[in-house]
C-alpha cells in the first residue's frame, strides 16, 4: 500500500503512530500524522514549517490541549488510521499524481493533512498562514529530494 513513498513519508507514518500512543488515543489522527510531519528532519517539510512559523512544540501543546492526553497506549496494540486519515492517504495519492510526481513524499503529505478540512491539523496549519494552493505552488518550486 505504501510502496510509492518515500522512505521519510514512511517515518512520519511510523512517528504519527509513535505520538498517537504517547497521548493516549486508539487511532491514528490527523494531528498525529502532523507530528509526524514536524519531526521531519528531511524533504521540504521543515523548510515549510520554518516559513509558515510552526514547531513541533508549539503544535504538540495545542493538540494536548484539544484532544487531552491519556494513558499511554502499548506499541504492541493494533493502531488503525481513522477515517479522516484514510483520506488523507487517498489524498496523498492524488497529489503525487496531480503533480506529475511518481514518489509519494512528505509534501504530499502535508497536502493531505490541508485537505481534510475539517480537521484540527488543518485548522493549525492554516492559522500558520498554509493554504493547499500556496502549498503546491511551494512544493513545485523546490529541488527534488529522496524524501
Amino acid at each position: 500500500m505504501f510502496e510509492r513513498y518515500t522512505e521519510t513519508a514512511r517515518r512520519t507514518l511510523f512517528s504519527a503512530r509513535h505520538e498517537a500512543t504517547e497521548l493516549g488515543d486508539m487511532a491514528i489522527e490527523p494531528e498525529h500524522l502532523l507530528l509526524g510531519l514536524l519531526r521531519a528532519d528531511e524533504g521540504p517539510t521543515p523548510q515549510l514549517f520554518v516559513r509558515a512559523r510552526l514547531s513541533y512544540t508549539d503544535a504538540h501543546a495545542q493538540i494536548r490541549t484539544h484532544r487531552g492526553v491519556h494513558e499511554r497506549i502499548s506499541t504492541s496494540v493494533e493502531m488503525p488510521f481513522s477515517a479522516e486519515t484514510r483520506r488523507i492517504i487517498l489524498y496523498t495519492v492524488e497529489e503525487a499524481d496531480r503533480l506529475g510526481q511518481r514518489q509519494i513524499g512528505t509534501g504530499h503529505v502535508l497536502l493531505g493533512v490541508l485537505r481534510e478540512e475539517s480537521s484540527f491539523a488543518a485548522g493549525i496549519l492554516r492559522s500558520h498562514g498554509m493554504t493547499v494552493e500556496g502549498l503546491r505552488e511551494q512544493i513545485v518550486k523546490m529541488p527534488a529530494a529522496p524524501a
